[in-house]
């Protein structure tokens, strides 16, 4: 609870403009030869004919899309109690809110609930079943779940319901990455985040598959392409370290540069990043520029340049890198 106050005011703010929080306060103006604050009428000033009053309550209640932004927000801090609390107002309010349904699933599959997240998400398809939203929550939850076969089937219903909708095809083509079919997502994944994005991403999933030295190729093919992409940078250090500890048979070394051809090096950052990418798979849109920047626009917390990555966790359904999407 003590989180929730300063998220709402901050959520307030930016969706609704500032608001009073006094009981009642008086439109002021600026006047001469007066004592009086910005904000406030000068000494001796009456307020004009018709000024506007606001009062705010103890009992103010935000409305239900702010709520659920407020829920949106809190859930994407890590905030889960607070998070769920605010879903369930919402659809308290708004029966038929099938966002705070999809909420209220993944908070379900975050806490390892996986028979009232899937029934979670079966509902929001109930609601409105040509959804693309809802086919594409269910269709993650089942790569979570690695049940390719369902996964890709729902995912294919929700690029299909929205083919302008780059995520959708984003989230199928790692699908089918991950499902092993590796030649099939290049393509999607060329459209959707370009030639870099891919190569790397595809380089996670082989990572998690174990296929290390395809993994290598990929990451290598990333930085040619991207040398400003500090994740491939990071994961091909991992790779080459992971490969060097089998190879030595436990005593592991790592790599300051990698040769690709003769005459043609790569250089690899000169100080190893501490800890990976958070593990989580963004949106599509070119994740970086020229400039090795990342796009504005979604609510993930990500930031509008490349900065060091954080601490290392596994969020729902991915594996142990970021992965890049449009």
């Amino acid at each position: 609870m003590p989180l929730r106050t300063p998220i709402l005011a901050c959520v307030c703010l930016v969706l609704g403009g500032c608001v009073s929080t006094t009981e009642t306060r008086t439109v002021g103006t600026f006047a001469s030869g007066g004592q009086g604050q910005y904000g406030e009428p000068a000494a001796g000033a009456s307020a004009p004919a018709g000024g506007k009053t606001t009062k705010v309550g103890a009992d103010y209640k935000p409305s239900t899309h702010l709520q659920l932004k407020l829920a949106e927000l809190q859930e994407q801090r890590g905030y889960t109690d607070e998070a769920r609390k605010s879903y369930e107002q919402v659809l308290a309010a708004e029966a038929n809110s099938v966002d705070a349904v999809i909420g209220l699933a993944r908070l379900d599959q975050i806490g390892g609930r996986t028979a009232e997240a899937e029934a979670g998400f079966q509902k929001a398809i109930r609601m409105d079943s040509n959804s693309a939203r809802t086919l594409d929550a269910l269709g993650q939850f089942y790569v979570q779940q690695k049940r390719w076969n369902d996964a890709l089937a729902v995912l294919q219903r929700a690029m299909n319901a929205a083919p302008g909708e780059k995520s959708y095809r984003f989230h199928y083509a790692v699908a089918l990455a991950k499902s092993g079919q590796i030649d099939p997502s290049r393509p999607l994944l060329m459209e959707t985040v370009g030639a870099a994005a891919t190569h790397y991403n595809i380089g996670l999933v082989l990572h998690e598959r174990g296929e290390l030295a395809a993994a290598e190729d990929e990451f290598i093919a990333a930085i040619l392409e991207n040398p400003r992409m500090q994740q491939a940078q990071y994961w091909l250090n991992e790779v080459r370290r992971e490969r060097d500890h089998v190879q030595a048979g436990g005593n592991g070394g790592s790599a300051v540069g990698m040769q690709i051809s003769p005459g043609t090096v790569v250089p690899v950052a000169a100080t190893l990043v501490q800890s990976p990418p958070a593990a989580q798979f963004e949106q599509p849109q070119a994740p970086y520029s020229d400039a090795g920047t990342w796009p504005a626009g979604r609510e993930t917390g990500l930031p509008n340049s490349i900065e060091a990555p954080p601490p290392r966790r596994s969020p729902v359904g991915m594996g142990n890198g970021t992965a890049i999407s449009p």
